[in-house]
């Protein structure tokens, strides 16, 4: 079992990476839509799902080791327990980015938060670790009414002024999804205010999501239109390539129509009309993720 300082000391926690419906490899898609088709029926309800807002903005997380001292990381950074390690650690390596000292002053807001640090020691056992999206102003370009913090713009009246966290995760000392998470989650929303403003990325839905027609079209019009498909897709031989590829863009096609149909059930996102997209946790554990056309096509900015 692995004690906490070492969990800690290692790089940043690993990012999960999850697989986008139209971008799936086919084998895999063919999986999923079957999967739909058969278990779920083609709908999606909130009885069968779990759907989190994927929130455009830089990784954070902040936790206590086992001691109760408090620390943040970036997606980058190992635990960060000093404010002003940020900078120092950049300007070692040559680096010469302001990011550097947005996280100090992260991590300074974030230890001295005496609700945010009481939530974490009243759910401390032996370590602990929220992992979330922040949203700093100083990190985004000002819009008028909006901040856009890499893609996404959002409206400011809907962030917090000094930050706005939006955790999804919750670990223990050993790395291991904590026993309490729900609990902890719950209670850092509670303490959320204008200035600091806490909340989770749930979307309820109100209808079932359907996709029958788009998964009956797919069965009908592609799987059973071709003998010996996983066979197609999978071979190396020079004879098979030009169907393979015929067959993939038909795949492609409609694993963009079903994402497309999926993404029509929601209108907008918890910060503003524009959103990145959603994840979509099944009740086996699988997850997939959708962005918006909004996400594919804006334009990467970010403070340097």
């Amino acid at each position: 079992m692995k004690r906490f300082k070492t969990f800690v000391a290692e790089a940043a926690t690993k990012k999960v990476f999850i697989d986008h419906l139209d971008k799936m490899k086919p084998l895999k898609f063919l999986e999923l839509a079957q999967k739909l088709n058969i278990q779920y029926k083609g709908f999606l309800s909130k009885e069968t799902i779990s759907i989190t807002e994927k929130i455009d903005g830089s990784a954070l997380r902040i936790g206590q080791d086992e001691n109760g001292k408090p620390f943040i990381e970036s997606s980058m950074s190992p635990s960060t327990f000093n404010v002003g390690d940020f900078t120092s650690r950049a300007l070692a390596k040559g680096y010469t980015s302001d990011i550097s000292k947005h996280f100090d002053n992260l991590l300074n807001s974030f230890k001295t938060h005496n609700k945010v640090q009481s939530v974490l020691s009243k759910y401390n056992l032996n370590g602990i670790k929220v992992i979330g999206e922040i949203l700093y102003p100083p990190m985004g370009i000002s819009e008028i009414d909006k901040i856009k913090f890499v893609r996404i713009s959002y409206d400011k009246s809907k962030l917090g002024t000094q930050w706005t966290f939006v955790p999804f995760e919750v670990l223990d000392g050993d790395g291991n999804e904590h026993p309490r998470k729900k609990e902890v989650l719950n209670d850092l929303v509670k303490i959320s205010t204008n200035e600091y403003k806490i909340f989770e990325p749930k979307i309820e839905i109100s209808d079932n999501i359907d996709i029958t027609l788009e998964l009956k079209d797919f069965d009908k019009n592609v799987v059973k239109k071709y003998k010996n498909l996983e066979t197609v897709l999978t071979s190396r031989k020079k004879i098979d390539k030009e169907l393979k590829e015929k067959i993939k863009d038909e795949f492609l096609s409609y694993q963009k129509q079903i994402a497309l149909k999926i993404m029509s059930y929601f209108k907008s996102g918890s910060l503003g009309p524009d959103f990145e997209g959603v994840v979509i946790k099944l009740s086996d554990g699988d997850v997939i993720k959708i962005v918006t056309d909004k996400f594919k096509t804006g334009k990467f900015e970010k403070k340097s």
